[in-house]
């Protein structure tokens, strides 16, 4: 029985494949109360916290997430950079529309916008809501959840979804959802983690302990990324696993860059996939 205020709910299925047979990741767990166990589905390699907890004590965990107040209206060179990089994959279109889900403070919205896009987005953070719509103008940002939102089938253009996934308790019905809601011919732009390296296992078998992250509730390897995008449809343009140099000085920083020198794969702790969807449509 765990012992928190939280409530559970228990996977007796592979909430992708289907499949019965988990097994434990880290015989010590992973250290953190509010989900204490990852398991591994050896069907389709999915990673998932059992128990999850259940809708509503979710919403009272991430109650007040990320209420940070956005300090500059200013957009960076590297944000118009992916922005510019995005428009030219789309072939430049005059009429695009653009959905960000968890768009944070609007930025990368209003780059878009700014290149004659019209734009959505879906954020959890009420202060960053509010920022975005005073201080950007920004009115189609909703506070919410991406399964508190719909939208009509083939609406948009491209979509980003970065870093929500991970936190989500039915992150295949999302990714069914954003299927749904693209034009044929449109893209969907993932990020996530990267939940597998060479130096974390070695850290697993070490310890004990295997985590997805402090409040993560899925991981997907890149191959089972692979398979879910294209069991939806997906075609996948571009999927890259990648290690991001880290700016502090400190000892583990410092080892973090020198292995992403010599032995990059151990330290590739993120995972990109652009997967557009065809644009001639037949799924039975």
């Amino acid at each position: 029985m765990l012992e928190t205020r939280y409530r559970y709910q228990y996977f007796k299925r592979c909430p992708f494949c289907g499949g019965t047979d988990f097994r434990p990741k880290g015989r010590k767990g992973t250290g953190v109360a509010f989900h204490p166990q990852v398991v591994a589905c050896p069907g389709c390699g999915l990673l998932f916290v059992n128990p999850i907890a259940d809708a509503e004590s979710m919403r009272e965990y991430y109650a007040g997430y990320g209420e940070t107040n956005p300090r500059s209206v200013e957009i960076s060179a590297s944000v118009r950079e992916y922005v510019a990089a995005a428009h030219e994959r789309m072939g430049e279109p005059t009429d695009g529309r653009f959905l960000d889900v968890g768009a944070a403070s609007g930025e990368i919205m209003e780059a878009f916008r700014d290149l004659g896009w019209a734009v959505d987005g879906v954020e959890l953070s009420g202060a960053f809501v509010d920022f975005a719509r005073r201080e950007r103008g920004l009115e189609t940002l909703q506070q919410a959840a991406i399964g508190e939102v719909d939208y009509p089938d083939a609406s948009f253009d491209y979509v980003r979804f970065w870093h929500v996934i991970e936190h989500l308790r039915e992150p295949v019905k999302a990714l069914e959802n954003i299927y749904r809601w693209l034009k044929p011919g449109g893209v969907l732009h993932m990020g996530m983690p990267n939940p597998v390296t060479p130096l974390g296992e070695v850290i697993t078998l070490v310890t004990g302990r295997f985590g997805l992250g402090q409040d993560h509730t899925f991981g997907f390897p890149k191959a089972t990324t692979a398979r879910i995008l294209t069991s939806l449809g997906f075609e996948l343009e571009e999927h890259r696993i990648y290690a991001n140099r880290r700016w502090k000085k400190g000892p583990k920083d410092r080892l973090h860059n020198a292995l992403r020198r010599i032995w990059p794969s151990s330290v590739a702790y993120w995972q990109s996939a652009y997967a557009r969807k065809p644009t001639s449509v037949e799924r039975s």
